[in-house]
């Protein structure tokens, strides 16, 4: 993601690697001219991380989806 995200979590071993980030409204988006017209939310896991994801994990997600949802 851009500078501009705030990156909540990476790759394990692999800080550079965001997995679960978002831009505010207004925030520069990745190709650097986009402004974002809401917030934006990247989440990424994998396959195996979604197989045996358990009640935290389901938390980060509702975390991550309702902070997109809030104006």
């Amino acid at each position: 993601p851009a500078a501009s995200a705030q990156v909540v979590a990476t790759v394990v071993g692999n800080p550079d690697r965001a997995v679960i980030f978002g831009y505010p409204k207004g925030a520069d988006l990745a190709d650097g001219i986009t402004k974002a017209p809401a917030r934006r939310l990247g989440f990424f896991p994998s396959q195996q991380t979604m197989t045996g994801i358990n009640a935290d994990g389901y938390n980060l997600l509702d975390a991550a989806i309702t902070w997109a949802l809030t104006p």
